[in-house]
Parts: C-alpha cells; structure tokens; sequence
C-alpha cells in the first residue's frame, strides 16, 4: 500500500534489511529473529506484534527472546 512505501520503501532501511539478513546468516537465525531480538531490545517500552502461521513459526519467535545482540551488532544494524 502507498503509505507503508512511502514510510518505509527507501534506501537506508534496505540496508537495514541486507545487514540483517547477514547478521541472521552468520549467526544461524532467521530474519525473523533478528528482527524480534532488535526490537526488544530498544529502551523504549515496545510492544512487538509477530504474526505466525505454523507452530514451528511461534516456536522460532520464541527463541527471539533469549537472544542478546551485543552493542556492536546493534550499532551496525542501525547504521545507515
């Protein structure tokens, strides 16, 4: 839809995404993962929302929850 392109389809978040996707490759998680692991890790009071189809898929957000990005994965996911 226009507005979430509009919000969200632009350069610096498609590098966001290439890190991440490596982050979750070298690390042997998913994207998914990752991306859970870093939003709860921000020090404002988030509320993640996931959506998952299959058993196997809560099961892996689940995992999200004991992984600890250190600071320097997190600043190199934020670089733009």
């Amino acid at each position: 839809d226009k507005l979430c392109v509009d919000v969200y389809c632009f350069g610096e978040n498609w590098g966001r995404l290439e890190r991440a996707e490596k982050l979750a490759a070298e690390s042997g998680l998913s994207l998914p993962q990752v991306a859970l692991a870093y939003v709860l890790d921000q020090p404002q009071e988030i509320y993640a929302l996931i959506a998952c189809w299959t058993p196997e898929e809560v099961t892996e957000n689940i995992k999200a929850l004991e992984i600890e990005l250190s600071v320097d994965e997190l600043k190199w996911l934020e670089a733009g």
